[in-house]
């Protein structure tokens, strides 16, 4: 029961977070929602969970990026985001990190790089890959 609720908490968390950083996207004045990002991020961390500890580090990511970051502060969290996640085993998070990771480098090595990625998503059933890796990486979208 009690893993049952730690998986509960840990993944209302980070649809709290990721729910807030999409909508930011809409606002003028996105700071509230960016908090409660990062409040989500905090909790999210508090859990001591490797797989938690990935989907903390994303929202973190999610927030720099909306925040206007671009360089390594928002790289080098994309990075850790990624193998986090592959190393708990959810391989379509680590997918959107190295997709989001991507599109913040540019160019046309990211965009090919991006591309590369959806098309493993594609291989894996995805109808939408690049709308699927937004939903779980959310803050990257205007990049891609």
């Amino acid at each position: 029961m009690s893993l049952r609720i730690h998986v509960v908490r840990v993944t209302s968390e980070y649809l709290r977070g990721a729910s807030a950083l999409a909508a930011a996207a809409e606002e003028v004045d996105p700071a509230a929602l960016l908090a409660v990002a990062t409040k989500a991020s905090r909790r999210l961390e508090a859990e001591k969970a490797s797989w938690a500890s990935a989907l903390a580090v994303l929202l973190r990511a999610g927030v720099k990026a909306r925040e206007g970051e671009r360089g390594s502060a928002v790289t080098s969290l994309l990075e850790e985001a990624a193998r986090l996640a592959s190393a708990s085993g959810m391989a379509g998070y680590a997918c959107a990190a190295q997709r989001a990771l991507a599109l913040v480098r540019g160019g046309r090595e990211g965009r090919e790089r991006a591309a590369a990625l959806e098309a493993t998503l594609a291989d894996r059933g995805v109808k939408e890959p690049a709308r699927f890796a937004a939903m779980l990486v959310p803050g990257f979208e205007s990049l891609g």
